[in-house]
Formats: C-alpha cells, structure tokens, sequence
C-alpha cells in the first residue's frame, strides 16, 4: 500500500474556534458603536450565531454561503434596530466581516510547523465547511496555502459535510481512494461520521489527538510507512 493521502478540516482543526470567537467580538464592538445600538456586543454576536447556525442546519443539502447568512442577519440586526440599510452597510459589513478574519484567525499552537513537516512526508489537502474568501486569505497569511495540494470548500461543492459529495469531490481531486486516505477533523458529526460514510480513515481531533504533537506523532505512528 502506498502512503496515505491526509485531508483536513479547517476551523477547529488547523485554526482555532477561541480566535474565531474573539474576532467575532471585536466585529459586533465595531458595529454596536458605529449604529450606536443599545446592545451589548455579545449580545449582538450571540443573536448573528443563533441566526447563521438556523440557516446552516440543512447545509449538508445545501450550503448557503457564510458571508451571506451573515449579511441577512446584519440586516435583521439593523431593521430590528429602525436603521436604514443600503448596499453600502451591506459592503461594510463584509469588507469588515472578511478583514477580521484574515487578520485574526490563529492557528493552533504547533500546527504550522507539524503541517510542514508532513508536507514533505505526505499528500495533503483539505475540506471544509467555509467560503472561499475566507480560507484562502487566512491560508495565505499564515503561509501555508502551498501546503496544500487542493482545497475543497462546501460553497464549490454546494453541500456541507457529512454529505458524501464533498469527499467525493476531494478525493477526485487527489485521485485516491477512500481507503488510501485520511480524514483528520474535530466534529464527531460533520468530520468522523461524514469520513465514516465514505469509507475514509479517520482521527478524531480533540479526542483521539488532544494537539498537533499529539497528532503529528499518531500520523506517523500509523502511516509514515504505508502501514
């Protein structure tokens, strides 16, 4: 057998969700101070989570781009509030929206130096649940994107994991076969269940591997060798 293809997942995985969080909150400060709304900013972040998450339960049979889940409930936001929206909030509020995101998304500690490493061992790529103008800028950034082989996002697919279109897609990509692969996410439904249905190997991260040591060292362990 020859060395496994590894696929990951994005958010939760290689970056983590306390910086995803955080730059959440330094956008709701900005626009709780811009519209002089009589909200907290965690509250106006609390009511954008609730809103997108609603909007994402059917995404693994269709996926409704991020951006735009978020641009509807600024909307809601603001009309609830009695303030006029044009296209130009609407161009704000993204351009806000995709800076804070490219400028603030962290990766995990070890992640970038681990991912390096088993560039040179093995093939990599990733698939995500995430629009294109949010992934590729961030992997820019942290100067990784060449990393990668390919990238597969659920806004080109138009299904969100755990549908089997989006590994199906990857895999194309790649040219491997399920069983000649490796799916490495933090979800138990979206990432361990969707490579489940699709015959991938996985490892649950966050469970099995607790960080990047952790994880680089049971990579190795299993499939430096084709094992």
């Amino acid at each position: 057998m020859g060395k496994k293809g590894l696929f990951f997942d994005f958010g939760g995985t290689i970056v983590t969700d306390e910086s995803d969080h955080r730059l959440h909150l330094m956008m709701t400060k900005e626009i709780v101070e811009k519209y002089r709304l009589n909200l907290t900013p965690e509250e106006v972040d609390a009511f954008f989570s609730g809103f997108v998450k609603a909007r994402l339960l059917t995404s693994h049979e269709k996926w409704p781009k991020i951006i735009d889940a978020y641009k509807n409930a600024f909307t809601v936001l603001l009309t609830a509030n009695k303030i006029r929206i044009d296209e130009r909030d609407l161009q704000y509020f993204e351009n806000l929206y995709l800076r804070l995101h490219k400028d603030y998304t962290e990766p995990f500690p070890n992640a970038i130096d681990v991912l390096r490493e088993l560039s040179r061992e093995f093939y990599m790529a990733i698939i995500s649940d995430i629009d294109n103008n949010i992934i590729f800028p961030v992997l820019e950034k942290l100067n990784i994107l060449n990393l990668f082989k390919h990238i597969t996002t659920s806004e080109e697919v138009g299904v969100g994991k755990p549908n089997p279109k989006i590994f199906e897609v990857a895999l194309n990509k790649a040219g491997l076969k399920p069983e000649d692969s490796v799916y490495i996410g933090n979800s138990l439904k979206h990432d361990v269940e969707g490579a489940k249905k699709i015959g991938m190997e996985y490892i649950h991260f966050g469970e099995e591997v607790k960080n990047w040591i952790e994880l680089k060292n049971e990579i190795i362990r299993r499939y430096k060798n084709g094992d």
